[in-house]
């Protein structure tokens, strides 16, 4: 996970951030049988939340993937019911690891999570103006609402399309395109949600650690437009998206509590 980065916490959205551990550059820590613990505290250091791997999955609490497949991979979610009673605004958060062994060891995250209540009137999407940070080499999640009007839409027959360009230019070229229709040849997409009838207009964008790794700038800005079965096509987010690419690798260190 990089250091000095701030993840903003939407009250009652589902949060969902992954992140992978690496015990040294590009040679990933498989966590099968590890326990994942994230704790987030005050100025103070007042604890504010914390949750690990083996915490009820209705709440807040760490996913580690299957290491087969996604190896040093996990997932730290935050059900969005689950923060609408969170009174606090920034906390900084650190990331523990517990081997099988008895080993304990500290990412130091440094992080700050930001929690504010969602404005239906300010935009038409539940989270606008956001920036993603993506970590190169690493699949990239995030699961987001369509709310037009402050109601959340059902998705069914509707395509969503991404593009991304390094500035705020049409004329800049198409660094990255995703779409709802496929994935495109490195396998990113836009998933909606299967069940639109319980979790309508939720989707999640999906970028693949090959585009990840491959996306030649530093940055990026991208829109987001949804288009329904008759072709009309509107912006999701009037003020645009962006992203942050970053090239800081996770070593692990020993910690002692």
């Amino acid at each position: 996970m990089p250091n000095s980065v701030s993840y903003t916490l939407f009250k009652g959205v589902d949060f969902e951030q992954i992140w992978n551990w690496e015990k040294s550059p590009n040679v990933p820590q498989d966590l099968t049988d590890w326990t994942i613990i994230v704790q987030v505290r005050d100025s103070a250091g007042n604890t504010l939340l914390a949750c690990s791997s083996d915490s009820p999955i209705d709440g807040p609490h760490v996913q580690i993937l299957d290491q087969t497949l996604n190896e040093g991979f996990y997932k730290f979610i935050i059900p969005g019911e689950a923060s609408l009673g969170y009174t606090w605004r920034v906390g900084e958060f650190d990331v523990y690891f517990e081997d099988p062994n008895g080993g304990s060891y500290l990412d130091k995250a440094e992080a700050l999570i930001v929690t504010r209540e969602t404005s239906s009137n300010k935009a038409c999407f539940v989270d606008a103006r956001r920036t993603f940070t993506v970590r190169r080499h690493v699949s990239f999640e995030q699961v987001l609402t369509y709310r037009p009007g402050g109601q959340d839409l059902d998705l069914t027959g509707f395509t969503i399309y991404m593009q991304v360009r390094e500035r705020d230019d049409s004329d800049a070229p198409v660094l990255l395109q995703i779409s709802s229709a496929a994935p495109n040849a490195n396998g990113s997409v836009i998933e909606f949600n299967a069940d639109q009838v319980a979790n309508p207009g939720q989707f999640t964008i999906i970028i693949s650690p090959q585009d990840a790794a491959d996306y030649p700038a530093e940055r990026g800005v991208f829109d987001l437009v949804i288009e329904d079965a008759a072709g009309k096509r509107g912006l999701i987010g009037k003020d645009g998206w962006r992203i942050v690419i970053d090239d800081v690798v996770t070593v692990l260190e020993d910690y002692t509590p």
